[in-house]
């Protein structure tokens, strides 16, 4: 699956869920829902075939959350999330569509 597919796959994904990505995250990149260990590690298999954490699934909906009504296609919106993920931070562009 890639990472535009996961991200609009998190209505459907447990709570203790997350998203790995191999980089660099972008919408077509390869990604994966894994669920967290109780000690919320990620599972060892994901890190041997190249993933890395993304997003836990209560940042990806509150980030489609911040989203809604502002970006139009799924294209950008995952690529909001993409870069939030990389950064810990909106893109100026986005604070500046905020603040309008």
């Amino acid at each position: 699956m890639n990472l535009l597919e996961a991200i609009f796959l998190v209505t459907e994904m447990l709570e203790e869920s997350c998203i790995c990505c191999k980089r660099p995250f972008h919408q077509s990149s390869e990604a994966k829902i894994v669920q967290r260990s109780p000690g919320f590690r990620l599972p060892e298999h994901a890190f041997e075939e190249g993933f890395e954490y993304f997003l836990e699934k209560d940042e990806v909906e509150e980030l489609l959350g911040c989203a809604e009504g502002k970006l139009k296609s799924r294209e950008a919106k995952t690529e909001l999330i993409a870069y939030y993920a990389e950064f810990d931070a909106y893109p100026a562009w986005f604070d500046e569509m905020c603040a309008e």
